[in-house]
């Protein structure tokens, strides 16, 4: 019995290690695929410039104090996506106060709800992660500390 709850370990942290694949420069990472803020499944195969990618708290109140400033139709302009990290919260927590914040929002927020996404992007702690793409391949990473520093990247 030891034997099998020790194989079935294995397994599992063998198969979470190649689930989690994070692309590098030059990889292709579209199309995208991720329910929104509102539990609408987005999909996103061409004409995407930018992913902001904020994989925590910290990082999500940059992007919110950037949008602040912004005109509300700053993604669909610069051809840009917000993807927002939620999986390590409880489901409750997401359905009960994640999801009614981020309906608030005046623009799309794309969230890895669970472990099981597809879609990882580097990250670093409390940083956001701007990812300029290609032709949907990873042109260059950027992980952004500051508003400023984002509005500097952005424009």
């Amino acid at each position: 019995m030891f034997m099998i709850k020790k194989l079935l370990l294995l397994m599992l942290i063998t198969s979470t290690l190649f689930a989690l694949h994070v692309p590098v420069i030059g990889e292709k990472v579209l199309p995208i695929i991720l329910e929104d803020q509102h539990d609408v499944k987005q999909t996103y195969e061409n004409d995407v410039n930018w992913v902001l990618y904020a994989p925590d708290k910290a990082a999500f109140k940059i992007v919110e104090a950037f949008f602040e400033e912004q005109e509300s139709d700053i993604l669909q302009k610069k051809k840009a996506l917000l993807i927002t990290d939620v999986s390590a919260a409880p489901s409750f927590v997401i359905s009960f106060y994640i999801k009614p914040k981020l309906r608030s929002c005046a623009f799309e927020v794309l969230m890895i709800s669970d472990d099981l996404s597809p879609v990882i992007f580097p990250s670093k702690a409390e940083k956001v992660s701007l990812v300029k793409l290609k032709k949907g391949h990873i042109e260059t990473i950027w992980f952004i500390e500051n508003v400023k520093i984002l509005r500097e990247r952005l424009n």
